[in-house]
């Protein structure tokens, strides 16, 4: 016998959430995300539709450390991107536009292990 405890999260105390747990909903304490970031995601530059489905909503979703993060299609199970030590330069302003070029890097995932992927003002790189 499925019921509504709550229906909205302001109906629930404190911090708690209004959630579906099993077929009810019920007030839940917040998940806690896994600790790394997502790693970031080039847009698709081609209109081809998406095929791929979510297959997580949650990083509980997900095994061990993994956590749930787009794919530039869909929300999937994803190993956090490596945060390499260190801080960016502060970035310049890119007066020069032949300067301005693309992405080398998203995150420090793809630098090597010395490096980070910082913003130059005229693009990304390692």
């Amino acid at each position: 016998d499925c019921r509504a405890w709550c229906w909205h999260d302001d109906e629930c105390p404190s911090k708690e959430k209004c959630c579906l747990s099993g077929c009810d909903y019920v007030c839940l304490p917040p998940s806690q995300d896994k600790p790394g970031e997502c790693p970031k995601v080039r847009p698709q530059q081609i209109s081809e539709p998406c095929l791929e489905k979510d297959s997580c909503a949650h990083d509980r979703d997900c095994p061990r450390q993994e956590k749930c993060c787009f794919s530039g299609c869909a929300m999937c199970c994803t190993r956090p991107a490596r945060e390499h030590p260190g801080e960016c330069p502060r970035p310049e302003p890119c007066w020069d536009p032949r300067r301005r070029r693309g992405s080398q890097c998203l995150d420090d995932s793809v630098c090597r292990r010395e490096e980070k992927c910082c913003d130059t003002g005229c693009g990304w790189e390692c």
